[in-house]
């Protein structure tokens, strides 16, 4: 297996030589070979089509909140506190919502990561009946050319899907990616540092020193590119 796909990953050749073990060329038929690796080539392929995970956009609604935080926080004055008092009552209510879409996130979470995974098998099964054919079309170039032929155009058509799952890994990653990126967001920022920055910027005196306008500031810049992070 290793001479025909050099850079063939153990478990993949491990499938396909299962696969060759268990085939019998005295009882093969060309519908055999029709029907080669087909049932995971149809599941892979639906897999890619529809994907398995909600439809509600709860990715989209988290970054919104967190979105019009960071607009919000880009807009305070520490001097005077005006700014903050008319925009607090809104940072809060951000907070509530943004806090109600972590379990849509976990859910979103799972569902993509189950999809991957499932994905991931459908490619592994494809890649390995894909090989196999390749070898036994090689094995029976002269004995069953017709089969030999038939084997070689089924290892063309299981490359080609294996090849269109590779090829949206890099999208799926980054789907997959989103929800935790904004679960850690909201967890650690916007339920945490967020209340701190807003509860020290409320005690801070009316008139601030430099020091003081500087230090929260600071705290201020420092929350908004956790947020924007």
């Amino acid at each position: 297996m290793k001479r025909l796909s050099p850079g063939v990953e153990p478990r993949t050749a491990a499938r396909a030589v299962r696969l060759v073990d268990g085939f019998v060329v005295e009882d093969a038929r060309e519908d055999h070979v029709v029907q080669w690796g087909q049932a995971s080539q149809q599941r892979g392929a639906a897999l890619l089509e529809a994907p398995e995970v909600p439809q509600a956009d709860v990715a989209g609604q988290a970054r919104g909140y967190v979105g019009r935080i960071v607009e919000l926080l880009a807009a305070i004055d520490i001097e005077p506190s005006r700014k903050l008092t008319a925009a607090r009552a809104e940072l809060e209510k951000l907070v509530c919502l943004a806090q109600a879409t972590l379990a849509p996130l976990e859910n979103l979470k799972t569902a993509l990561d189950g999809h991957a995974r499932r994905l991931e098998e459908a490619r592994l099964e494809i890649e390995a009946a894909a090989l196999a054919a390749l070898f036994l079309s090689e094995y029976l170039t002269s004995s069953r050319p017709d089969l030999s032929r038939g084997f070689l155009l089924r290892e063309i058509s299981l490359t080609r899907t294996a090849l269109e799952i590779r090829g949206g890994e890099f999208e799926r990653n980054s789907q997959r990616e989103a929800p935790r990126a904004l679960m850690t967001t909201i967890q650690a920022v916007v339920l945490v540092d967020l209340p701190e920055c807003l509860e020290a910027l409320s005690r801070a005196r009316h008139r601030l020193n430099p020091t003081e306008a500087g230090e929260l500031q600071h705290r201020l810049r420092t929350l908004l590119r956790k947020l924007d992070a």
